[in-house]
């Protein structure tokens, strides 16, 4: 909480970062921060990310005898700079673009569980509501569909 880092571990992942799962995560190395005193705020710009895909950003820090912090708070960022592609209800951005019980899966954490939003906000609109919020109807239209047969199938991005 003191004094100057004398490295940092910045690592990243398309999957939210744990202590657990830290040595999975891929490590950033171009452009990483020399460590300020602490406080001091600093940055680091991360290229080459994907389209309609949703990146995990942590760091930890050594001091210089070694001591390592613990995984920080996970930073998260969506990149979906092409707008809704294909059909509406790929909530998890599966480059597919299959609607299935994973979409359902992750609308249920996003409305009910502090669950991440869709990386692609209009194609997470699944009823296509002109508002294009998405919420409980979007919940509803998606068990319809996948779970009635003569459900509507969710409508095409525009």
């Amino acid at each position: 909480m003191t004094g100057v880092a004398t490295v940092y571990d910045i690592r990243m992942a398309r999957f939210p970062i744990l202590e657990s799962n830290w040595e999975s995560c891929e490590p950033l190395t171009v452009g990483k921060p020399t460590p300020l005193p602490s406080g001091e705020p600093q940055e680091i710009t991360v290229t080459g990310l994907e389209d309609r895909s949703r990146y995990f950003f942590a760091i930890r820090a050594a001091d210089e005898v070694g001591n390592w912090s613990p995984v920080s708070n996970v930073a998260t960022y969506a990149i979906c700079e092409e707008g809704c592609q294909g059909i509406r209800g790929n909530f998890d951005s599966d480059l597919n673009e299959h609607v299935d019980v994973a979409d359902l899966v992750k609308l249920v954490e996003y409305l009910f569980d502090g669950g991440y939003p869709p990386a692609c906000q209009l194609e997470g609109n699944i009823n296509g509501d002109p508002h294009e919020k998405v919420d409980i109807s979007d919940l509803s239209f998606l068990v319809e569909y996948l779970f009635r047969p003569q459900g509507p199938a969710p409508p095409l991005c525009p």
